[in-house]
């Protein structure tokens, strides 16, 4: 019984070193993007593209962060993996909904400006991998609670900031 128990004590500590490196990396994307924006060695003018490319990696970062976060606070004070991972996810499903999805219409609003750098096709991959992530988490809450689709949402998420913060590095002066 000691080794079952081991085990699964071995496995909490993975998940929640996986956790704490999500925070570190949504931390660390966030800066580098703060960086980029004010040191980027261009005007510091940025068309509303750019200001929605901002925003939205910010909020990417904080949701992972916000995720993250609460599953080692709630790890922290010895709370069972199933509440754990499901108040997460309703933590993670409020950020999503309260803050990202806001900036749809303003990017779709965008990409039918011809003016602008944002094209439909990466407003339709935008908005898409907000609903993956938005029904991996609100699935985990109601069915799983468990790690895995928390740890799949928060990587699309870091993975859509990447690509947000490499359209904003090569954007057009």
């Amino acid at each position: 019984m000691p080794a079952v128990a081991a085990g699964v004590r071995g496995h909490d500590i993975e998940e929640a070193e996986t956790f704490s490196l999500l925070a570190e990396v949504a931390i660390a994307l966030a800066g580098f993007t703060g960086v980029a924006a004010a040191f980027g060695g261009r005007s510091r003018e940025y068309s509303a593209a750019d200001r929605v490319r901002l925003d939205a990696i910010f909020l990417s970062s904080a949701c992972v962060l916000a995720i993250s976060l609460c599953v080692l606070t709630l790890k922290s004070i010895l709370l069972d993996a199933e509440t754990v991972y499901a108040y997460s996810g309703l933590l993670g499903a409020f950020f999503l909904v309260w803050f990202l999805y806001p900036l749809t219409p303003r990017t779709y609003a965008l990409a039918r400006d011809a003016d602008t750098s944002t094209s439909l096709s990466i407003v339709t991959l935008g908005t898409l991998q907000n609903v993956i992530s938005l029904v991996l988490i609100l699935a985990n809450f109601i069915v799983w609670r468990s790690a895995g689709p928390l740890l799949a949402a928060a990587s699309i998420q870091i993975m859509w900031s990447l690509l947000l913060f490499a359209r904003l590095l090569v954007r057009p002066n």
